[in-house]
């Protein structure tokens, strides 16, 4: 049987890109609409959708296009979104706990909007592979996060909690032991920059 949710959720979406293009503001998500727990999006385009607040628990969003979409204060615990493309979508409080971004791109660097914080609760989410290169991730939250082969070329880390977090074969090395304190402290880590050379850098957070 077919979810009524998704065919409404996709022309929202298209009407939040219409309204963009009016240079009017993207309406809000219907308030029957704000519950798209375990809904299959995959493969849609929800691009510059806003889907503030929505309730998005276990939502299937693999390879779903989320480009400069808002997800401010979404629920998205359990999602799979692996394979998504999250280039310039706005994560600012939103809890994407346990979720899987396996092969995501998250470059928050937008063409319109520039940089903003993602500031997002990714507690064990598994982001293998994720694409975070030029993102602002400063005071998000990575605790016991697989972030294996994740790409942080010209990421900014500045009070991260990484606590448990898997780095292995990311491109990000931190040289000094784990402190494992919940509040931020220096530390020095190797991090490849946007122009292809490798930094040493001091910066606080929780590892």
């Amino acid at each position: 049987m077919s979810d009524p949710r998704v065919p409404r959720v996709i022309a929202h979406a298209e009407a939040c890109r219409e309204a963009l293009r009016q240079e009017e503001d993207r309406p809000p998500l219907p308030g029957d609409l704000k519950d798209l727990s375990r809904i299959d999006l995959s493969s849609a385009c929800l691009s510059y959708a806003n889907l503030t607040d929505a309730n998005l628990t276990g939502a299937n969003l693999t390879r779903a296009n989320l480009r400069s979409a808002n997800l401010r204060g979404a629920v998205l615990e359990g999602a799979v979104l692996e394979g998504a493309r999250l280039l310039g979508t706005d994560l600012e409080r939103a809890n994407l706990t346990h979720a899987k971004l396996t092969g995501a791109k998250l470059t928050n660097a937008d063409d319109s909007t520039g940089l903003f914080p993602l500031r997002a609760n990714l507690t064990s989410a598994i982001l293998s592979n994720a694409k975070l290169d030029g993102a602002d991730l400063t005071g998000v939250k990575f605790l016991g996060a697989n972030l294996s082969h994740a790409d942080f070329t010209g990421a900014k880390l500045s009070h991260a909690d990484l606590r448990g977090a898997n780095l292995k074969k990311a491109n990000v090395i931190l040289l000094t032991t784990s402190t494992k304190h919940a509040q931020p402290k220096p530390h020095v880590l190797l991090q490849p920059e946007e122009d292809g050379k490798l930094r040493i850098k001091v910066i606080p957070l929780s590892y």
